[in-house]
C-alpha cells in the first residue's frame, strides 16, 4: 500500500507531466494554426483561444499545485494564491463559454451558411474573442476582488474559493460556469442532429444535403448594389467622364430625348463591362462531410472536458451540505487532476478524431516543395488545399 508521501509525490510527478503536455500539445496546434493558411480561418479562431488559455493555465495555475506539493505547501504570497485561483476559474470559464460558442457557430453553419459566411469575418471574430476575455475577465475577478473567500486547500495543493464563506458566490459561480452553457450546449447540438436527420430524409438522388438555397441571385443584395455604386464614385474627380446619379436626359433640335440619354443602369452596365458580375446565378450551399465532422469533433471535446470537471462540482458540493459524509484525500485528488487534465486533452481529440486537422498537422511539418504538385486542370498547386471540385459550392470550409 502506497504511503502519503508517495502518493502525494506520485500526485505532483502526474500533474507536472499534464502540465508540460498541456504546453506542447498546445503550442503544436498552435504551430499548425499559423502554419495552414486554411486553418486560419475566422471560425477557427475561438479554437486557437482555447489553446493559448490552456497554456496559460498550465503555466499559471497547474504549474503552481506542482510548486505547492514540492514545498510540501504553500510557501508564496496570498498574492499568488489569488492569482492561481483567478487563472483556474478564468481558464474554465472561458473553456465552457467558447465550447457554446463553437456549439452556436455550428449550428448557424448547418440552419443558415449564408448567414454564417457573413458574421463569421475576421474582425468580427477578433473583436468577439476580445469581448469574451472581457466578460470572463471580470467574472474572474469577483471572487479575489472582496465577494468571496480565497484558501488554500492542502488536500488539494491548490488555492481555490472557501465556499462555506458565501453559498451565494457558488450558486452563482456554478450557474454561470456549467449551468447556463450546457442547457444551451444541448440545444445547439440537438437542434443540428434534428436538422441532419431531416435532411438525410430529403437527400437528393445524386446524394447530396442541401443545407440552403439562396433565393437572391449574385450581385442583387443591397449591399451588393452598395458597394457598386460605392466604386462607381470613387476618384470620380479624375474621371473624364463623371457619373451620374439618377437620369440624365439631353435633347434635340426637336425637343425630343436624345438617345444619349444615361441612367444609374446604364453605368451600371458599363461597370459591369468592365468587372463582370455572375448575375442571375443562385447559391447552393451543401453539408459537406468536413463540417459534419467538426460537429462531431466540438461534441467530442465539450463532453469530455465537462467529464472532467463536473465529478470535481458534486464533491464540493456534497462536501458543502453533507457533512456526515467523509470523502478521502486520495478521491479529492483524482477530481482534482481530472480538472488539470482537460488542459491537454483538446488537441488529441482534434487530431485523433478530425481528418482535416490531422491533415494539416502531417502538411505543417512537410517541405512545401514534397506536396506542391501542378495541377493539370487548373494549373495550381495541389498543396494550396483549393476545393476538390475545383468551384465552391459552399462558402470556405470551417
Amino acid at each position: 500500500m502506497a504511503t502519503s508521501d508517495e502518493t502525494k509525490y506520485g500526485f505532483g510527478i502526474s500533474i507536472a507531466v499534464i502540465a508540460v503536455l498541456a504546453v506542447l500539445l498546445n503550442v503544436l496546434f498552435l504551430f499548425v494554426f499559423f502554419r495552414r493558411k486554411r486553418m486560419r480561418i475566422p471560425a477557427k479562431y475561438f479554437v486557437a483561444n482555447l489553446a493559448f488559455v490552456d497554456i496559460l493555465g498550465a503555466g499559471f495555475w497547474t504549474s503552481l499545485s506542482v510548486l505547492a506539493v514540492m514545498e510540501d505547501g504553500w510557501n508564496f504570497s496570498f498574492d499568488i494564491c489569488k492569482l492561481q485561483q483567478f487563472f483556474a476559474n478564468f481558464c474554465i470559464l472561458i473553456n465552457m463559454h467558447t465550447l457554446l460558442f463553437l456549439a452556436f457557430e455550428r449550428t448557424l453553419m448547418i440552419y443558415k451558411p449564408s448567414r454564417h459566411f457573413e458574421i463569421f469575418q475576421r474582425i468580427v471574430m477578433i473583436i468577439a474573442v476580445c469581448a469574451l476575455w472581457a466578460f470572463d475577465v471580470i467574472l474572474s475577478l469577483f471572487p479575489v476582488s472582496g465577494w468571496g473567500e480565497v484558501t488554500y486547500f492542502t488536500n488539494q495543493y491548490q488555492c481555490a474559493m472557501n465556499y462555506d464563506e458565501n453559498v451565494r458566490q457558488m450558486h452563482f459561480s456554478t450557474a454561470i460556469t456549467f449551468g447556463i452553457p450546457i442547457v444551451f450546449l444541448a440545444l445547439c447540438y440537438v437542434l443540428i442532429f434534428i436538422r441532419i436527420k431531416r435532411l438525410r430524409e430529403n437527400m437528393s438522388p445524386e446524394g447530396a444535403m442541401t443545407l440552403e438555397v439562396n433565393d437572391i441571385a449574385s450581385g442583387d443584395t443591397y449591399s451588393a448594389r452598395l458597394k457598386r455604386q460605392q466604386l462607381k464614385f470613387q476618384d470620380a474627380g479624375k474621371k473624364r467622364k463623371k457619373p451620374t446619379i439618377g437620369k440624365v436626359v439631353n435633347y434635340t433640335a426637336d425637343g425630343y430625348e436624345s438617345n444619349e440619354s444615361s441612367t444609374d443602369e446604364e453605368d451600371e452596365k458599363e461597370y459591369r463591362t468592365k468587372k463582370p458580375e455572375p448575375e442571375g446565378m443562385k447559391r447552393v450551399y451543401y453539408l459537406s462531410k468536413k463540417d459534419y465532422e467538426l460537429v462531431k469533433t466540438y461534441l467530442i471535446t465539450t463532453f469530455v472536458v465537462i467529464l472532467l470537471w463536473y465529478p470535481h462540482i458534486i464533491i464540493t458540493y456534497v462536501d458543502l451540505y453533507e457533512r456526515n459524509v467523509v470523502i478521502s484525500a486520495n478521491i479529492i485528488r483524482v477530481l482534482v487532476w481530472m480538472t488539470h487534465a482537460a488542459a491537454f486533452v483538446k488537441p488529441i481529440i482534434y487530431f485523433l478524431h478530425n481528418t482535416n486537422m490531422r491533415m494539416h498537422l502531417k502538411k505543417a511539418f512537410c517541405r512545401r516543395d514534397k506536396y506542391k504538385r501542378i495541377s493539370k486542370k487548373s494549373d495550381k498547386y495541389a498543396g494550396n488545399d483549393e476545393h476538390e471540385n475545383g468551384s465552391k459550392q459552399t462558402e470556405p470550409e470551417v
